[in-house]
């Protein structure tokens, strides 16, 4: 039973390259120049927004929305329903006087084979102007500077290959408690996997108008959890790719309970099991983790394979120990402490505990996945049927419930 020892430490060896190499990589992309053209006749963006539930920083992100540098472009706002929440901060930013035009409508019709999101976006996008060029989706959470605009559009105008730019996520709370460390950890991991597929996310990206005029997209879309995952599959359908813009990480500071983290971190599993064809790969960390966690308490009988097993699990957690830090100076480093402020001292004193934690919460959420057959976000329940499907269960979700969603509102 000798070869259990150099087996299990291979294993973790293979986990811990896998992190570094992820960790590397992200970097220096993040540190690529960003690219200018002559946008003096800019074309024109629509921006899209689809909202549900009140958001901590909602009227924060609308204003940001309403302030960007660039010269041509609208905003288009849909709030899910007469007396959601959203309404209050929506209200309080059209009182305020936006410089650039804003329309505000409320969802009419909900579809019942995908997201209330993607619902939102299926209706708000149904009368696009044919002056627009280019439709920009921003989340609720998209807290990003006044450039965001201009860099998402700037590789769309130099590059005709380029269908979709995109930016990401990174969290960064205010409050260092330990769901908001966690989260923070896993996030990390999520943007460099993400990275290194060449995933996209939603809440910030610009694309081609002429996507949203094609049936066979609208058709695709009206079947999807989500539209980052169904853009990724699109994209080469018509000839495009997507495009990460390198430093365009928008923060995300809002605090939240271990509870939420979970439903979190569940719901992206679940978007990616039934829509990406990277799943296969994205497992592939967590199964190697349990063969090699399998493997070591196995190999606890055996007192020769133990060294074996410690230099294993001691270099896997020093890599997920290092490569934190490692990422988040450069981060600070390219955003600046307004965008990215310093983390306090407690939250690093909290760091360290949480590493194996945050692994332990993942493989919770990933094992809840094989199971899941149905999953409620923002006071919806979906019905995940095989394959890309989803099917909403309570189309009119009850006041309580909303409330409830509203109370716990998640990203």
């Amino acid at each position: 039973m000798y070869i259990l020892g150099p087996l299990a430490f291979l294993l973790f060896a293979w986990l811990a390259a896998s992190l570094a190499y992820g960790a590397v990589r992200f970097v220096r992309h993040l540190e690529l120049p960003d690219e200018t053209c002559d946008l003096s006749s800019p074309p024109k963006v629509l921006l899209i927004q689809c909202l549900k539930g009140s958001d901590p920083f909602l009227l924060d992100a609308l204003q940001r929305l309403a302030s960007q540098d660039y010269p041509s472009y609208s905003i288009r706002i849909i709030v899910d329903s007469p007396d959601d929440p959203a309404w209050e901060a929506v209200n309080d930013f059209l009182a305020s006087g936006p410089a650039v035009p804003v329309e505000v409508r409320t969802l009419k019709h909900v579809l019942l084979t995908c997201s209330r999101k993607v619902s939102s976006q299926l209706e708000v996008t149904k009368d696009i102007p044919e002056d627009v060029k280019y439709v920009m989706l921003a989340d609720a959470d998209m807290n990003g500077p006044s450039d965001v605009i201009r860099r998402l559009v700037t590789p769309l105008e130099l590059h005709p290959e380029i269908l979709i730019t995109s930016g990401n996520r990174w969290y960064n709370p205010l409050e260092p408690g330990l769901a908001e460390v966690i989260r923070y950890q896993w996030n990390s991991f999520c943007v460099t996997m993400m990275h290194r597929i060449g995933s996209m996310w939603g809440g910030c990206c610009v694309m081609r108008a002429s996507l949203w005029r094609d049936s066979k997209y609208r058709e695709d879309l009206s079947h999807s959890f989500c539209e980052d995952q169904r853009l990724m599959d699109t994209a080469p359908q018509f000839g495009g790719t997507i495009h990460s813009v390198p430093g365009l990480l928008i923060t995300n500071r809002e605090s939240c309970t271990l509870r939420q983290v979970f439903n979190f971190i569940e719901r992206q599993l679940m978007a990616a099991r039934i829509q990406s064809t990277q799943w296969n790969f994205i497992q592939l960390h967590f199964y190697v983790g349990l063969v090699a966690a399998l493997l070591s308490l196995w190999g606890l009988f055996y007192p020769e394979t133990w060294w074996w097993i410690a230099g294993g699990i001691s270099l896997l957690v020093g890599v997920a120990i290092w490569r934190l830090p490692y990422i988040e100076q450069r981060i600070q480093r390219r955003l600046g402490p307004q965008e990215a402020p310093p983390q306090l001292p407690s939250f690093w004193r909290r760091y360290l505990p949480t590493v194996v934690l945050t692994g332990a919460m993942h493989g919770a959420a990933t094992v809840s996945n094989i199971f899941m057959r149905v999953h409620e976000w923002r006071g919806v329940r979906y019905e995940v049927r095989q394959g890309p499907y989803v099917r909403v269960l309570n189309p009119e979700p009850s006041r309580a419930e909303v409330q409830s969603a509203q109370a716990t509102a998640e990203a």
